[in-house]
Formats: C-alpha cells, structure tokens, sequence
C-alpha cells in the first residue's frame, strides 16, 4: 500500500512540473487529487499551486481547526510532505495540529486524512467523513487553508473514486476529468456506492438532486417538495439565487434515534444527514420541515455578501418564516406554530444568566445555540406584527427580507446592516440589545394571543378588529379553511 502511494505521488509531482509552463483554462489558484483508498476511512490527497496561482504566502500550510461546533479536525492530518518547484522536499516544521511552517516557498504537497465518522453525530451534517459505502467530502476541512485577502480561493479537484462509486458536486457528476470549484471552501462532493442522482431541474432554476438509502419518502416526492418551498421562497425574496443548486439526503453513518438530523446548507449545497421516522407521514412531514429551513438559507445568509456573525437574525428568521411557510401550506395547524412559539418561549424564560443577542455595539456575543435560536424566532414573531401594525396589515418582516436580499451590499457587518434595516424598534433596544424577559402581556394586546405558563399561547376568545387582521396575516384564515382542521 505504500509503494502505490509513493507511486501516486512520483506521477502527480511529475506532472505537475510539466505544467508548471502552462496556464490552466479554468485559472484555478490550486489544483489538488483527491484519492480514495480501497478498504478504509483515509483519502490520499496530492495538490500544487498553479501558475495562475493568487496565494502569496507559500511559507504556511494550515487547515481548518474546527466546523459545526466539532473541534480537533487538525488532528485527522498525518504523513503530510511538501515539496519545491523542482520536486525537491521542503523541510517543515508542525506549529500545532493542522498548522506547518516551511522552511523555504512550497509548491506542492501531499497527505492523508482519516474521514472516519466522529463520535458525535452532530458532525455529520458539517464535517468530512467516509464510510464503506457513501460519504461527504467537504473541501473546506479536507483541503489546506489558503487566503487571498477577502477574495474567493478557486481549486480545480480531481477525485479517484472507489469502483463502482459514483459521486457529484455541484451542478455536475465527478468521474475523471478535474472539475473546478470557484470557492473551494463552499464546495462539496457527495459520494458513495448505489447512489441516486437527479437533475430534474425546479421551474427554471438548475437544482440537481443526490440520495443516499431507502427513505419512507420517494425521491419523486422529495423533488415536488422542494419545487413547492422554492417557489415559495422565490416569491418570498423576489428573485432566486445564482448559480446552480445541489441537495443531497444521505441516512447517518452511524446508529441513532429516529427523528435525528442535522444539516447545513453551504453555498449552493443543502446537505441533509437524517434518521427516517417509523412512519410515512412523519418522515414526510420531517422532510418538508427541513427543506423549508435550509433553502432558506440559500437566500439569508448565503445569497448575501454581509460580514460577520449574526445568526441570531438568520437563524431566528428562518425558523419562523419555516412555521409561517408550514401553515400558509397546510402542513402544520396554527396550533402547532403557537405551540413552537410557546417552547420557544420557555427556553427563553430559563436562560441564566440572561445575556442580549448582540452587545449595544453591535457585536455578535458569541455562538448561535438552542437559546439564541429560541430569542430569534421570538424576535423575529415580534417584528413581524410590528411591522404589520405600523404598515396597516400590509407587510410584515417578510418586506424586511426582500429589503435586504435586493440591497445586498458588499463587506458590510451582518449586524451593523441588519439593524440599520430594522430602524428604531423597541424590540430590538429590550430583546436584542438588551436581555429583558419578553412580555407576554405585549404579546397579548397587539396580537390577540394569550399566555399562561401551563397552556403557552392561544388565541383569546374575542379578538378585536385590529387582533383579528393580524391573526390573518400570520396564516390564521388559512389554518381555519384547511380542509384538515374538523369542523
């Protein structure tokens, strides 16, 4: 196994030096050979820096340390080599785990990186692993981390499959031939053996489709859902994002509960790791739910060129605009939003110490977990009738999507932008800024819920006027003519 892998290497470095006199047609800042061993967790990866090559600093070789809250990626880096222009072996040193400095500029390089599964099944949806039958391969923690200023780093990856693998990124199917990937870091290549891939397309808009395992859901069921929630979003925003689209669906590669998942939608890819539910209508009802939330992220934050961390805003936003979507459609009953709602506000209610979402700065206070989730979708409830209020009922936060999706400024803070285009708001000085508890009393009279702690929200029993065009606005006329609320 090591003769083939020095073999490998001769041939690679070899032509690599060959077409060191050529450019690229695709102008890639590196290429790199992606190959996977036959029987293990490890891939053998062998890459140069091209001509065309934009990365100034050739001393530094590092990767990425961490991604999805899954720490130590570093560590999976061994028998790594770099080499000169002419093929002759650099000398390095190891600063720490996943981070080389060399002696004198590097051209190429090779290494290995063990892909086996991390014990936590929440690094399925964010991490690169391997299995003998399928896997993900997320460039970002698998490829050496290059810069060139704030601009996209491009790769051209050639991958040597496994026999009888098949495997696609992006718009395309891998096989032999090197396919470029305009920023590496947001590129993905789903693999793996008995695959299904679809490219059917979703309106005008190029979506393609990768699934992995037997599902309670067909694959034909799944294509008209995401049909339905880009349609949706599309109106929602109106315009759909660049570029092509790829969703792949693929089980755990390990043992866990029915009803988990986890999943991240970088880029353009929407990946998602799930466990089927026992039944059919669960396992439908989950997929939807899923869809609706990560293709809204192709939207916010990934169709926008804002800086910074603030996923109390995206995150809050998407969980809420998914349970409004959810009724507007007659997936879920209004009861299950308020319930959501209800939750959410509970865990909110327990959080000590209370901390704001943002600092009065503008500053993001740190990572998005179960408690800043639980404040967003509050706080984006609450915008939603304040914007429905002070517009008559005629646009509430879905106008703020559509403000910022078009507007779309370049390198400006995520933050500092976000509560530009919220303005002057009481919501934010107490539930953003600040980290008052929320008054369901305020809930109450703007919107005709009521709250106790036993019950959560519910609607009270007369609603005025003013209450009852609210409630219509939040889908609650369409929750009431569904055909599956009984009369």
């Amino acid at each position: 196994m090591r003769y083939r892998k020095i073999t490998l290497y001769k041939i690679i470095i070899g032509l690599f030096v060959v077409l060191q006199n050529f450019t690229l047609a695709a102008a890639a800042d590196f290429e790199s050979t992606i190959e996977l061993e036959s029987n293990n967790n490890v891939v053998r990866i062998a890459g140069r820096h091209t001509t065309d090559s934009r990365v100034a600093n050739k001393r530094n070789l590092g990767f990425l340390p961490s991604a999805g809250g899954i720490s130590g990626l570093g560590m999976r880096v061994s028998e790594l080599r770099l080499f000169g222009p002419s093929g002759k072996a650099v000398i390095f040193r190891k600063l720490m785990n996943g981070e080389y400095l060399a002696d004198s500029d590097y051209a190429a390089w090779e290494y290995s990186v063990d892909l086996s599964p991390h014990s936590s099944s929440n690094a399925a949806g964010h991490v690169s692993w391997l299995t003998n039958t399928n896997g993900i391969l997320m460039l970002d923690d698998l490829l050496p981390q290059f810069t060139v200023g704030k601009e996209k780093v491009s790769a051209s990856i050639s991958l040597q499959n496994r026999a009888e693998w098949t495997a696609a990124g992006g718009a395309d199917l891998l096989g032999v031939e090197p396919t470029t990937f305009d920023d590496y870091r947001k590129g993905i290549i789903y693999l793996g053996t008995e695959l299904r891939h679809h490219r059917p397309g979703v309106g005008s808009k190029s979506v393609s489709f990768t699934f992995s395992g037997d599902w309670h859901f067909t694959d034909k069921e799944a294509i008209v859902m995401t049909e339905e929630v880009m349609a949706k979003l599309a109106n929602t925003f109106g315009s759909i994002p660049e570029g092509a689209i790829r969703i792949g669906i693929f089980k755990f590669p390990m043992q866990v509960n029915p009803g988990s998942w986890e999943a991240e939608t970088r880029g353009n890819n929407v990946s998602i790791i799930s466990s089927d539910m026992p039944f059919r209508t669960q396992s439908t009802q989950r997929l939807h739910e899923q869809l609706r939330h990560e293709l809204f992220h192709l939207w916010i934050p990934n169709g926008l060129s804002l800086t910074g961390n603030y996923a109390w805003f995206y995150e809050g936003l998407a969980l809420y605009h998914s349970l409004k979507m959810a009724v507007e459609l007659k997936r879920i009953g209004f009861d299950d939003m308020l319930d959501t709602l209800s939750r959410a506000y509970q865990i909110d209610l327990r959080q000590k110490p209370r901390r704001p979402l943002i600092d009065p700065s503008g500053l993001s206070v740190g990572v998005a977990d179960t408690a800043t989730y639980a404040r967003g979708i509050l706080v984006a409830f609450l915008l939603d009738v304040e914007f429905l209020r002070s517009s008559k009922e005629r646009s509430g936060v879905i106008s703020l999507f559509s403000k910022i999706f078009s507007a779309n400024p370049s390198n400006t803070d995520g933050n500092t932008y976000v509560l530009n285009a919220i303005g002057q708001s009481s919501i934010v000085s107490k539930y953003v800024k600040g980290a008052e508890i929320i008054d369901p009393l305020m809930i109450e009279i703007t919107t005709g819920f009521t709250f106790d702690g036993e019950n959560g929200f519910k609607i009270v029993e007369k609603p005025n006027s003013r209450q009852r065009e609210i409630l219509s606005k939040l889908s609650y006329n369409t929750w009431r003519s569904s055909n599956r609320i009984k009369k």
